[in-house]
């Protein structure tokens, strides 16, 4: 069974991007006018990605960019190494890792 202190949580790649361009646009225009707004928006969003035994990815996602703001609950994507991508939106930590565990109980065909 997957618990959720099993998921290793980073700062979304997204952060990093962001970042980058406010130090980028604070250097050419040799001031702090990089929109904050849009950076706070960002700035908490984390991702998790774990490989399942089954062949199955799963990534998780959290923060105020997702699920309008509210980060109690994550966003969940999940793909079989040939299969399409699936995302399940809005669930709590309980929905979450029922789905994970409901998904790593899946046969690959």
């Amino acid at each position: 069974m997957i618990h959720f202190k099993d998921l290793k949580f980073e700062k979304h790649g997204m952060v990093q991007d962001i970042e980058n361009a406010k130090n980028e646009i604070n250097k050419w225009e040799g001031s702090t006018s990089f929109p904050f707004s849009i950076f706070q928006k960002y700035n908490d969003a984390i991702h998790a990605t774990l490989k399942l035994d089954n062949g199955y990815t799963v990534s998780i996602v959290n923060g105020t960019i997702f699920n309008n703001g509210n980060t109690d609950l994550y966003e969940l994507g999940y793909w079989e190494t040939t299969g399409d991508t699936v995302v399940v939106n809005c669930l709590s930590e309980n929905e979450l890792m029922t789905l994970i565990n409901e998904i790593n109980e899946k046969v690959t065909q």
